[in-house]
């Protein structure tokens, strides 16, 4: 029993820390398609600095388990950020990229709540990290919303 909950504590922390890293690699790939917004620009280097952390910390917490982060997930990876590429290769628009970036904010949202649910059997401290994730990225929605309006 005990194994189980370690295996699903550190399959969820491995899960936190790639999505982290992917949308860090999709807002760095997005930030000099908004350069010349300032307020989108604030909001993408937020985002970056959240996930830059999040990353971090799951880090940390694989690290005093006894593990480090796995290397898996490089095809969707490739998938996702090749699919960013094509949403944003023909309307670079503010307001078209920030509805992109809700698109895939939502989709992590979705993801990140399945897989909580999933390893139910992770450490109570994992599983807030993975909430505090879900409820950054819904803040995250609500300040791209703002940048939608005149698209």
């Amino acid at each position: 029993m005990q194994r189980k909950k370690t295996d699903e504590n550190a399959s969820l922390l491995n899960h936190i820390y790639h999505t982290a890293q992917l949308r860090l690699d999709a807002v760095q790939m997005l930030l000099p398609q908004v350069r010349d917004e300032p307020p989108l620009r604030r909001q993408a280097e937020h985002q970056k600095e959240d996930y830059l952390f999040i990353a971090e910390k799951t880090k940390q917490m694989l690290r005093d388990s006894g593990r480090i982060p796995d290397s898996g997930r490089l095809l969707k990876k490739a998938v996702s950020l090749g699919s960013l590429r094509m949403n944003t290769f023909a309307n670079k628009k503010p307001a078209h990229i920030a509805k992109v970036m809700i698109t895939a904010t939502e989709a992590g949202i979705s993801d990140m709540t399945k897989n909580l649910n999933l390893f139910d059997g992770a450490e109570i401290q994992t599983k807030k990290l993975a909430e505090e994730y879900i409820l950054s990225e819904q803040k995250n929605i609500d300040a791209l919303r703002l940048h939608t309006w005149h698209a």
